[in-house]
């Protein structure tokens, strides 16, 4: 476990584009992808998370709401160097936090089908029915908050 520190990052802010250049080279590079005006225009609204060791962001993610009752957790992304070393579960906790706060009772999640046993640890419940997303394999999954 590492010592971090745990906040919002203001849409549009240079936190933000920290976390922006952090979920592509996790995420999207290396499957071609590339974010476009549009995608990142969307992100206005959502709710983006980050978690510091020191000043260097070494995660993050996104909270999109979906309704009233359920937001949807995507784009979470840790350093590889920062991998299993508590990084992602306290992330994954902390926006579980926050999205208490704006009263949001189901938090979903596409994961990929790699990072399912990961979210099983910290309790999510999965739908047996994998789907293609991005190009690749992922399964619903969701926690009543």
């Amino acid at each position: 476990m590492i010592d971090l520190q745990l906040q919002r990052l203001p849409f549009a802010s240079p936190a933000y584009a920290l976390s922006i250049a952090l979920r592509h080279s996790l995420l999207r590079a290396p499957l071609g992808l590339h974010f476009t005006l549009p995608e990142l225009l969307a992100e206005q609204d959502q709710i983006h998370l980050g978690a510091w060791a020191g000043d260097e962001l070494v995660g993050c993610l996104v909270l999109a709401p979906v309704d009233l009752h359920t937001v949807r957790m995507r784009q979470v992304a840790v350093r590889a160097d920062r991998q299993s070393l508590g990084v992602g579960t306290t992330l994954v906790r902390y926006s579980e936090e926050v999205a208490r706060e704006h009263y949001f009772d189901t938090l979903t999640l596409h994961a990929r089908s790699t990072a399912v046993p990961f979210y099983q640890k910290l309790g999510y419940r999965q739908e047996q029915v994998e789907f293609m997303e991005v190009g690749i394999p992922h399964i619903r999954m969701w926690l009543p908050l």
